[in-house]
């Protein structure tokens, strides 16, 4: 009986336990989601309260710019309206200068309401300021051409730029992180000039300016190119990023590296693969512009076409019916997809059989008949399997036709005697 009402008691223990666990659980669940939520909402709030900060700092600086340009006009219509000082006058008492008194007939530069001059007044006054008005209203200012409002992250070497502060700093928060960028290592065929262009797209693109680009360099080169890039800024100081434009290609795109790629472009044939067309037509595109850059669209396609087979040459220019003259890469790759993938022709290795890169045998020179010494040496090398004698083989052996000579001549008597 007391053991009955034990295994009850530890039945109860256990629901109990696990009802507890599960309470637990859940409690554990509904902490972690509140405090995600808390966090999302924390860092959204934190975002609106930079983007709040940074377009009141965009603003500000625009309102900046709009009073310094309507300060100067102002100056400069006071200056073009004002009369010339008076010299000669004795100063004030107190050192102080005379100050410049206004004619009746010219309004301050504050005051709209002016009194009409007297006639000895007008005679009194310098000829070029006669001609205005005496109606006592104020005269007109001259127009004063208003010069376009250019911010300072304006950079002259781009084309176009944005006048809005508020858009600029919106775009410049859209530039991809650093970690995003393509990497030079200082390997590659080519990778130089692909990572010069991609950083100009991106220049070109967010409307960068220089410090920004030059302050990426140390993350984007790395192993090889990173250990220049630390030497020449120990040696040369600071630059702007055409300067170390123009050092990435001294560097790495020397005439050694020329020749190989035009040595690699040569080697390099088409095998009719329709799946590598875009990266075997795109490669030695690049290949051909790294030691020939100065080529026009017509050249590339035609180098391009003389690296592929002869049926698929004549393929592609039987279907391509504009003028060849007006070829350009983006037709070729297209053509040359619509002949492989409508009449596909054979993959295999391929040869160049072209006249102007076969090789014929030489003719000039005779085959060498070997000399009697070194048949000799040959034949010696040989053992016959009859005799066990070396010099000769078991056709030839002597004991195998003195044999047959005796045979031959016993049978011979048989016949005769029979």
């Amino acid at each position: 009986m007391l053991q009955v009402k034990n295994q009850y008691v530890q039945d109860d223990v256990v629901d109990l336990d696990n009802k507890l666990g599960k309470q637990m659980l859940s409690i554990q669940i509904d902490h972690a989601r509140n405090h995600e939520k808390i966090i999302r909402s924390l860092t959204n709030l934190l975002c609106e309260v930079k983007e709040n900060t940074a377009k009141q700092t965009a603003l500000y600086e625009e309102i900046k710019g709009h009073i310094g340009v309507l300060a100067g006009a102002v100056g400069n219509m006071i200056r073009e309206n004002s009369d010339p000082p008076i010299t000669g006058c004795p100063t004030e008492l107190g050192g102080q200068a005379p100050k410049q008194k206004v004619p009746r007939g010219r309004p301050g530069p504050f005051n709209s309401q002016c009194e009409p001059l007297s006639p000895e007044e007008l005679e009194d006054m310098p000829p070029d300021l006669q001609e205005v008005d005496n109606s006592g209203q104020p005269p007109v200012p001259p127009e004063v051409p208003r010069a376009p409002f250019v911010p300072e992250t304006h950079v002259p070497e781009q084309k176009g730029s944005i006048d809005n502060p508020i858009e600029l700093s919106q775009l410049w928060k859209a530039i991809p992180r650093t970690t995003d960028w393509e990497t030079f290592s200082g390997k590659g065929e080519y990778k130089h000039d692909l990572f010069i262009k991609q950083v100009d797209l991106y220049a070109q693109d967010y409307f960068m300016k220089d410090y920004m680009i030059v302050s990426r360099l140390g993350i984007l080169l790395t192993k090889t190119a990173k250990n220049w890039y630390i030497h020449m800024r120990e040696s040369n100081g600071t630059h702007p990023w055409e300067w170390w434009k123009e050092q990435i290609r001294k560097k790495f795109g020397t005439s050694q590296w020329k020749w190989k790629m035009q040595t690699k472009f040569k080697k390099d044939y088409f095998d009719n693969d329709l799946k590598s067309v875009h990266t075997w037509f795109g490669t030695q595109r690049d290949r051909l512009k790294a030691f020939q850059p100065e080529l026009s669209h017509y050249i590339i396609c035609e180098k391009l076409l003389k690296q592929c087979s002869g049926e698929l040459e004549h393929a592609v220019k039987s279907r391509y019916k504009k003028d060849e003259s007006d070829w350009t890469f983006e037709d070729l790759v297209y053509v040359v997809e619509e002949v492989l993938s409508r009449s596909p022709l054979p993959k295999r290795n391929y040869v160049n059989n072209r006249p102007s890169n076969r090789t014929f045998p030489n003719t000039d020179k005779k085959e060498e008949v070997p000399k009697k010494a070194e048949y000799l040496d040959k034949n010696k090398t040989q053992i016959c399997t009859t005799c066990k004698k070396p010099g000769h083989n078991a056709i030839n052996c002597w004991t195998n036709k003195n044999k047959q000579r005796i045979n031959n001549r016993r049978t011979w008597k048989m016949t005769k005697w029979s």
